[in-house]
């Protein structure tokens, strides 16, 4: 319940934040933190395999498929310009009121739609549900073996960059 309460008031805050900047995420990440409670009751192995799932961003990987099988295909496109057009309209003309209602109004959509349409959504559930997982095994604590395993995970993760790196842009920048 403290948790809840917390993505509430963070949902305000953003929407606070929307009635002054419209790229606000304040609000997509109190909806994902709310997502991710009913993962808090499964076993690991299973918050792991959602975690991996969401982490792979499913909407690109479809779109990816769907656009190797057929080249005519589309992205996936939740037609932001309408949004933020109507938002670039009042901010020219509107009043302070005016423009924090517009940036309430189309700001909520501009950003769910954005993080959907650029896969920062699923990714984003995605980390927060590995953070259930870190959490419970408590890797952020400097106990037992801790430093170990993130020792070997920055290693992991510079190989893989590495190697990554050079086969999407050759090795000689390296």
């Amino acid at each position: 319940l403290r948790f809840c309460w917390r993505m509430c008031i963070l949902m305000i805050f953003g929407l606070f934040d929307l009635c002054f900047y419209n790229g606000d995420i304040l609000f997509v990440y109190a909806v994902c933190g709310l997502l991710i409670i009913p993962f808090v009751m499964l076993r690991n192995r299973f918050i792991g395999i959602a975690s991996i799932i969401f982490l792979i961003q499913p909407i690109e990987f479809i779109s990816l498929i769907t656009g190797i099988i057929n080249p005519y295909y589309q992205p996936l496109n939740l037609n932001l310009d309408y949004y933020f057009g109507e938002l670039f309209k009042v901010q020219e003309t509107g009043g302070f009121i005016d423009v924090a209602l517009a940036g309430i109004k189309n700001g909520l959509q501009i950003n769910f739609f954005y993080a959907i349409e650029s896969g920062r959504l699923t990714q984003t559930i995605g980390l927060f549900v590995l953070g259930v997982i870190i959490g419970r095994k408590r890797l952020l604590y400097n106990e037992s073996n801790n430093i170990f395993i993130w020792k070997r995970i920055i290693i992991f993760t510079f190989i893989t960059f590495f190697f990554l790196s050079c086969w999407r842009n050759g090795c000689d920048d390296f």
